[in-house]
């Protein structure tokens, strides 16, 4: 797993450190760098695959667009170089110092690396899904590619769009989820249909998923139905339900699908969601990274960081330890009063499952909502 992401002089992070734990939340106010963090890391991955090697970073590809140097580079950076640093839990480190280019797209590396290191980090290999922020609902008719899914494991082809969700879901539903700790509670079933169907079951209760694959057509074809006390309804079009169902297909099927060991970047999990379903996404989230799995997501929703206190919390009143806090990092970015360059703060959350120390901004909306309702 990747330990730390130091970035220099990358969009407005003019040195930021980030300790990348099996659940790393980036959190902050619109236009403050979260984004930037998931690039960097996007951005190495797209190049080593572009390339088979490392020669330098590619600026725009299938994973992510940038422009040129000049949009790469900090505003306020000092030098004219650009450097990523990974930092590995097995103890090996990897400086990438990028040239100045300027009106290029590409970047050359002005160090050496051993690229058959680089191989080994799931960061560059299949274990791996990326799902952006706006992504691809499911349709009633949904694309089928044996190429990404079957030999590439992968549920995008293009910038985190998870197009092929139906596919892969279809292709591994009878592959159990990694861990017990991952199941829904109302599910004994392991594999991957059943549990991605139970968990789903708490964005839209009584929810059914109807995969069919047409062959002829080189399509699956997805359609629901709720359980009722009569039985089963008529199948629904994904059009003729609600929004968020579709859209948070992807990222549970990339979360429950996860293997040991993988990388999940993912942005704004909570997009379409109700408060509960938000709180669902914290949850399964926090689990995940209790199971080996790395993520590292950017999220606006308070409602996923308190789904961790409330993990937390029960852990306590049941006297378990089901989560560990040393597997989860919480950032909140802004952007620095003076320079255009981005302050980072990491949130402390103690053992009793209570935040010290928040700076200003951080999901304090409500509490300043309620003084104001209350007449405080």
């Amino acid at each position: 797993m990747i330990q730390n992401l130091h970035l220099e002089n990358f969009k407005v992070h003019k040195s930021a450190d980030f300790n990348l734990k099996g659940l790393t939340i980036l959190t902050g106010m619109n236009g403050m760098g979260k984004s930037s963090v998931i690039q960097a890391l996007l951005l190495l991955r797209q190049s080593f695959l572009i390339q088979k090697k490392f020669n330098g970073i590619i600026l725009n590809g299938d994973l992510v667009k940038i422009g040129n140097y000049q949009d790469a580079f900090c505003e306020s950076g000092e030098g004219d170089e650009i450097l990523f640093s990974l930092n590995m839990d097995n103890g090996t480190m990897y400086d990438l110092s990028f040239e100045r280019n300027v009106d290029k797209n590409f970047l050359p590396l002005k160090n050496s690396v051993r690229e058959d290191d680089l191989f080994e980090i799931n960061l560059f290999k299949n274990n791996f899904q990326y799902i952006a922020a706006e992504h691809s609902a499911a349709q009633e008719s949904n694309d089928r590619n044996t190429f990404y899914v079957e030999q590439l494991n992968q549920i995008s082809e293009k910038h985190g769009d998870g197009k092929y969700t139906v596919h892969f879901l279809s292709h591994n539903s009878n592959k159990h989820i990694i861990s017990k700790k991952l199941a829904h509670p109302n599910e004994q079933d392991m594999s991957l249909g059943a549990q991605t169907e139970a968990w789903l079951q708490e964005i839209s209760p009584s929810v059914k998923l109807n995969i069919k694959e047409e062959l002829s057509l080189n399509t699956f074809t997805l359609r629901y139905q709720f359980k009722t006390s009569l039985g089963l309804t008529k199948e629904y079009k994904p059009e003729n339900v609600g929004f968020g169902v579709s859209y948070v297909l992807p990222v549970l099927v990339a979360i429950l699908s996860a293997e040991p060991g993988a990388l999940l970047l993912i942005e704004n999990p909570e997009a379409h969601l109700h408060p509960a379903g938000q709180a669902t996404m914290g949850k399964l989230l926090c689990l995940a990274a209790q199971c080996g799995v790395q993520l590292v997501v950017e999220t606006h929703s308070d409602h996923i960081v308190n789904a961790i206190l409330v993990l937390l919390r029960k852990d306590i009143k049941q006297k378990e330890t089901e989560i560990d806090l040393e597997k989860i990092h919480v950032y909140f970015i802004e952007r620095n009063k003076e320079s255009h360059i981005s302050d980072i703060y990491p949130i402390q959350i103690r053992p009793d499952a209570r935040i010290t120390n928040a700076p200003n901004m951080f999901f304090d909306q409500f509490s300043k909502d309620m003084k104001l309702i209350m007449g405080f």
